[in-house]
């Protein structure tokens, strides 16, 4: 129900950003509601009975729990043992045909779909979920979702313009909106839209007040654009009778009027107060507890590169921070891949993290920036150490921490605006570092260049 907001949060660079996957979640979360939604209002065409209100969304409940619970956490599983046994029954080569198993999982996934949408359909819950359960049984495989929009791309655009110009588009009451009760209904329901500008202002914390009020208003403007699921909602209840030809016509206005507007005032909220890549970066390392800016003497500083492939797990990437930060190192970047791997027994989601951290503790006699020496040695295996301890209930853990020496001139800088120019060169020197692409992350050693 996002594809505008995500399109312009894409184009900006704002996506794959903390507050970028935030929408992305509460989209999920509005999909779920939405197709709840639709099977109860199933129920509430034709005779009205209490077993007819209580069965759709029961149903709906149902596959959205256990269905999302063995999506996630059992077909992975189920997936890797079934493509082990089409390798074997095919008797293809040992070596992995990458091409082959993404077309393999393609099967799979298409048998799921045809298999769900009557299952739902005939459970009385709504057949969309029968298309979202598999995408969510597949969502953590990049190959297979690399293929589908490679080889689907154009045919699922002009799907979707069909769908809604034939389902929507055609219905949309043009010759009712001159009527004044229509006008005056849908923007008074444009304003209710708009209550989802006033949740962030009004019921979260600020965390950062630097940045609270355009955080808000990119989230409420992408939120209140979400309006492509309910255009289905209004055109299902004006088909089956349970909305009159005006209301609908306010509703349809006022959901148009919403799409239209929220784009423009989200594009135009990150035009004016754009993300810079490192401010989370600048915010973290220039501040103290108490929100104070210091002054880093980075010549007295040491530089750390810290790697970690284990199997994929919820909290993990979590974890390996906060042990940085409990051993006062100051995170400059990171990034994360994730990699399926399907051996003969078990398939498994490999994950590796790299992080570039700075640690400022005070030392004396030594040249923090240009050599490696005997305390550097113990500090580093501190931190693996740590960072093991810490990650003691994560399977395949292999940890490894190096000393990393910046090009960027790190002399002593005496104001806080030099200090923090300083900061963004370390910080672009890593960035780039950290978009060599992505590592072959089973085969690939720690500490090896890729």
């Amino acid at each position: 129900s996002a594809g505008i907001a995500m399109n312009v949060l894409g184009q900006c660079g704002v996506l794959q950003k903390p507050i970028g996957q935030l929408i992305v979640a509460a989209a999920i979360v509005d999909d779920m509601l939405a197709l709840i939604i639709l099977s109860q209002l199933s129920a509430l065409t034709g005779d009205v009975s209490f077993s007819g209100i209580i069965i759709p969304i029961t149903s709906a409940l149902l596959w959205l729990v256990l269905g999302g619970a063995i999506a996630l956490h059992v077909m992975p599983t189920v997936t890797g043992t079934l493509l082990n046994w089409w390798k074997r029954a095919t008797k293809a080569p040992n070596e992995n045909d990458d091409n082959d198993k993404v077309q393999q999982a393609f099967v799979i996934l298409m048998v799921l779909v045809l298999g769900l949408l009557p299952a739902t359909f005939y459970s009385e819950a709504s057949f969309l979920l029968g298309a979202f359960l598999p995408g969510l049984a597949f969502c953590r495989d990049d190959a297979l979702g690399e293929f589908v929009s490679v080889q689907f791309k154009r045919i699922i655009t002009w799907l979707m313009r069909l769908f809604f110009a034939a389902t929507i588009g055609f219905q949309v009451p043009i010759s009712l909106f001159g009527n004044g009760t229509v006008l005056w209904k849908g923007l008074v329901l444009m304003v209710a839209l708009s209550g989802k500008l006033a949740v962030g202002p009004l019921l979260t914390p600020k965390l950062d007040k630097q940045h609270h009020w355009r955080d808000c208003a990119v989230v409420g403007f992408s939120m209140a654009g979400e309006a492509e699921f309910a255009f289905v909602i209004a055109v299902y209840g004006v088909t089956n009778g349970l909305l009159e030809a005006e209301l609908y016509a306010s509703v349809v206005l006022a959901i148009l009027l919403s799409t239209i507007a929220s784009p423009l005032l989200l594009r135009t909220t990150l035009a004016i107060f754009p993300y810079n890549d490192n401010e989370d970066a600048l915010a973290s390392t220039n501040k103290d507890n108490t929100g104070a800016t210091d002054i880093i003497d980075f010549s007295n500083c040491r530089f750390w590169h810290v790697q970690m492939k284990s199997h994929a797990s919820w909290g993990s990437l979590p974890q390996l921070l906060q042990s940085l930060l409990d051993l006062d190192l100051q995170i400059v970047n990171h990034h994360s891949w994730h990699q399926r791997h399907a051996s003969d027994d078990t398939d498994v989601i490999w994950m590796w993290n790299d992080v570039y951290a700075i640690d400022c503790e005070p030392s004396s006699e030594r040249d923090c920036v240009s050599s490696v020496d005997a305390s550097a040695n113990v500090r580093s295996t501190e931190i693996k150490e740590f960072i093991q301890g810490s990650l003691h209930d994560q399977k395949g853990v292999e940890i490894a921490v190096t000393q990393w020496f910046p090009t960027t001139d790190v002399e002593k800088q005496d104001d806080d605006t030099s200090n923090r120019r300083l900061f963004e060169g370390i910080f672009q020197e890593v960035s780039v570092s950290l978009e060599r692409g992505r590592p072959d992350i089973v085969a690939q050693p720690l500490t090896s260049k890729y």
